[in-house]
């Protein structure tokens, strides 16, 4: 494949967005934490805080990753911004306005497996700095494919029929943000790739899930 920058300024990309924002990126990461942990204890009533962090992820993504900095590499990179901000916006729409995103953090069946892509995403930075990859030029959080995998780990816990609006952009930057795990040895971004086959087979699955049929 070939891209418009190299392996080099990729990584460049990383290390100044890094070590401009990253008091701001460990907030991110630190209120993202903590609303998944209320999640986990106080259940379903937290559903509009989780789709209110979510709006959030996908703005900041889109403008502050896409149109500030990646875009100073890749012309496509104020397209994926678009994308990134309609995904707040359908978010913002399904979640907030008309209340149809409601989470249930049970601890088996699918929701239990959306556990394991919210506790990547949160682990993603842990696990990038024990690669072989160097601070600051590497990728951390409050960028794409984090961000992607906590989506799609929080949509398995939404009843089924509710996800589809909000699925396909996730789905599809996962496989656009996984193809990094080859193209620039990014090896946690292979999770992406599990992460949109989990939410195609659960949107598809016919069969009854933990609160009953979605």
């Amino acid at each position: 494949m070939e891209l418009p920058f190299s392996h080099a300024e990729f990584l460049e990309v990383f290390a100044a967005f890094n070590t401009r924002i990253l008091p701001l990126l460990i907030l991110l990461w630190a209120v993202t934490a903590f609303v998944f942990l209320r999640l986990h204890s106080g259940g379903s009533q937290l559903s509009r805080c989780v789709v209110l962090l979510l709006v959030v992820h996908w703005g900041w993504a889109g403008v502050a990753y896409h149109w500030l900095y990646f875009a100073q590499i890749n012309p496509a990179a104020p397209w994926f911004g678009v994308l990134f901000l309609l995904q707040a916006g359908l978010l913002a729409w399904y979640g907030l306005v008309r209340r149809r995103l409601v989470f249930v953090p049970a601890t088996s069946g699918w929701p239990a497996i959306g556990w394991l892509f919210i506790l990547s995403g949160l682990a993603y930075p842990f696990i990038i700095l024990v690669t072989d990859m160097d601070y600051p030029r590497l990728p951390l959080f409050g960028i794409p494919c984090p961000t992607t995998l906590i989506t799609i780990g929080a949509l398995l816990m939404v009843p089924r029929k509710q996800v589809l609006p909000v699925a396909v952009i996730p789905i599809a930057w996962a496989l656009i943000g996984g193809s990094a795990a080859f193209l620039f040895r990014v090896w946690p971004d292979l999770l992406l790739f599990a992460a949109a086959v989990a939410l195609v087979v659960y949107r598809l699955d016919s069969g009854r899930v933990i609160t009953g049929r979605g």
